[in-house]
C-alpha cells in the first residue's frame, strides 16, 4: 500500500495540475483519507492537495464520505502530521 501511495504521489507530481487533474487527484486522496487502511500510507506532502478542496463540488461522493465520517477528524488528529489536521 505504501509503495502504491508513493507511486501515486510521484505521478501526481509529474503531471500538470489542471482543474480536471486537481479534481481527480482529490477524489483519489479523499478515498484514501476516508480509509483507515490507506490513510497511514498517504505520502506526507500529498496532504497539501487538500488546499484544492474548494474545487470539488459539494455533492462529491468522496468528499461527502469524509465530511460524514465522525471518526475521521480524530483519526487525522492522531496522525503524526500536523499539516493534515490544519488542511
Amino acid at each position: 500500500m505504501r509503495s502504491l501511495c508513493v507511486d501515486w504521489a510521484s505521478a501526481v507530481d509529474g503531471i500538470e495540475h489542471t482543474y480536471d487533474v486537481q479534481k481527480a487527484t482529490l477524489a483519489v486522496l479523499f478515498g484514501m483519507v476516508n480509509s483507515s487502511h490507506w490513510r497511514p500510507h498517504i505520502v506526507t506532502e500529498k496532504w497539501k492537495l487538500l488546499e484544492y478542496f474548494t474545487l470539488v463540488p459539494d455533492d462529491s461522493q468522496p468528499l461527502r464520505r469524509c465530511i460524514d465520517d465522525p471518526e475521521l477528524m480524530k483519526a487525522i488528529a492522531n496522525m503524526e502530521n500536523p499539516a493534515a489536521m490544519v488542511l
